[in-house]
């Protein structure tokens, strides 16, 4: 007695993208509402960094223009220091610059 065996197989191919959402890594379809939300999202956010660079920007210019001051002040510091030494001013115990009694500018 002889028993034959036969192997039958079966291919089956599927077209679309349901197959592909039964996958454990599979990621499912957005609504448009969700990608709209999304963009929205991007949008704010690029928004929020590009008025943060922009006080950034405004921020370093303010310090720039400080230090200017800053060198600016130095200089005239040491401008009425020296017509202090040289008896040109005088200064007060309150540090009052103001000319000295009696002086002419010709002098």
């Amino acid at each position: 007695m002889s028993l034959n065996h036969r192997l039958v197989c079966c291919f089956v191919e599927v077209a679309g993208s349901s197959v592909n959402l039964l996958k454990v890594g599979a990621k499912r379809r957005r609504t448009k509402q969700e990608i709209t939300d999304e963009k929205e999202e991007a949008r704010v956010k690029e928004e929020a960094i590009s008025s943060k660079m922009n006080q950034f920007a405004t921020m370093q210019q303010e310090i720039n223009n400080m230090k200017q001051q800053m060198a600016e002040a130095s200089q005239l510091k040491g401008f009425f220091e020296s017509m202090i030494n040289d008896g040109k001013l005088v200064q007060d115990a309150d540090g009052n610059i103001d000319v000295p009694p009696g002086y002419t500018a010709g002098r």
